[in-house]
């Protein structure tokens, strides 16, 4: 798995992408919770392998993808939860958490 940082700065309009380890042959998928305003980022999900990937053995979950998108200056905490959808109040098996800056691009360094 990718290094999960404990903050991440971003400027308006970059994106940022981990990939996280599957587990949805056990039925577990990994979910946003963005804390703060919800103008700041912006997280889109991949599943499964990529196109032209060797086939994974039978019963071999897929890798999740998460990419981070700044889309407006501000600062939240972007906490990532591994979880079964239908288990409502189910602590999480896994989780990532981290603060997430964006600055508009001028302001970047």
């Amino acid at each position: 798995m990718a290094e999960f940082p404990d903050h991440l700065d971003l400027a308006v309009g970059q994106e940022w992408t981990v990939e996280l380890p599957g587990l949805g042959t056990a039925g577990y998928m990994w979910q946003e919770q963005v804390s703060g305003p919800s103008d700041v980022i912006e997280v889109s999900w991949s599943r499964g392998f990529p196109p032209g990937t060797e086939p994974a053995a039978v019963g071999v979950s897929a890798p999740e993808v998460a990419t981070v998108r700044a889309s407006g200056p501000g600062d939240v905490t972007l906490h990532l939860v591994q979880v079964r959808p239908w288990e409502r109040d189910a602590t999480p098996i896994s989780e990532r958490r981290m603060t997430v800056r964006v600055s508009r691009p001028d302001a970047a360094t």
